[in-house]
């Protein structure tokens, strides 16, 4: 078998997990939102089908992980039923839902400043570009610095939290750039960069509702 028919092999059993039961009429698909989302449920987006694989929840605190602060973001993580890719979602609720999704994954070495050096990848040079407002510069585009904090992530309804900090980039055409430094118990760092966009909460289509039978 190639890896081309193993590809294809596991997007059927991901379609042949979805539970008929849950699967929502298209009439009553207008009652629910990115909120319904749970592990199994699947929603469309872009004209792309995606199986949700995995819930987190973000809690901010302070910059020594110890002290829980106010806010709390949601991220779900979605595999594409036509191509096998996984996208991100995140939400939080304030006024209103906010809705951003991931574009990509890129490499921190594509990061640079605005006079063409590379950025460490070290946190110590992202507090100071976070410090001092600098931009990042990445395939040509500026990133203007928007925010950064502390979290704790914890996967589904476990307990086991995993240490965060994000730095926050925005380009003025409304494109996100996130650094992402995962902290361990021993201090080692590990560093994720993704660029993503806001999108409106009713472009996702919640199609089928996951572990709870469609009422």
């Amino acid at each position: 078998m190639t890896r081309t028919d193993n590809k294809t092999e596991r997007q059927f059993d991901l379609i042949r997990s979805i539970e008929p039961s849950t699967v929502i009429a298209p009439e009553k698909r207008y009652r629910y939102d990115i909120k319904h989302l749970e592990n199994g449920s699947v929603y469309g987006l872009e004209n792309q089908t995606y199986l949700v694989q995995e819930i987190g929840t973000y809690t901010e605190t302070d910059e020594k992980f110890q002290k829980t602060l106010d806010w709390t973001g949601h991220e779900i993580r979605g595999i594409c039923l036509e191509t096998g890719s996984v996208r991100h979602l995140e939400w939080e609720e304030d006024d209103d839902i906010e809705v951003s999704a991931t574009v990509g994954e890129i490499k921190f070495s594509e990061l640079a400043y605005d006079d063409g050096e590379p950025i460490a990848q070290d946190s110590d040079d992202l507090d100071e570009i976070v410090e001092k407002k600098w931009e990042i510069i990445h395939a040509g585009k500026t990133f203007h610095y928007d925010d950064d904090y502390a979290a704790q992530y914890v996967k589904g309804d476990g307990n086991k939290k995993e240490n965060v900090y994000f730095y926050e980039f925005e380009a003025d055409g409304g494109d996100q750039l996130t650094i992402e430094v995962w902290v361990q118990q021993s201090g080692k760092e590990s560093f994720q960069v993704f660029l993503s966009k806001a999108i409106a909460p009713d472009e996702i289509e919640v199609i089928a509702t996951g572990n709870s039978a469609e009422g």
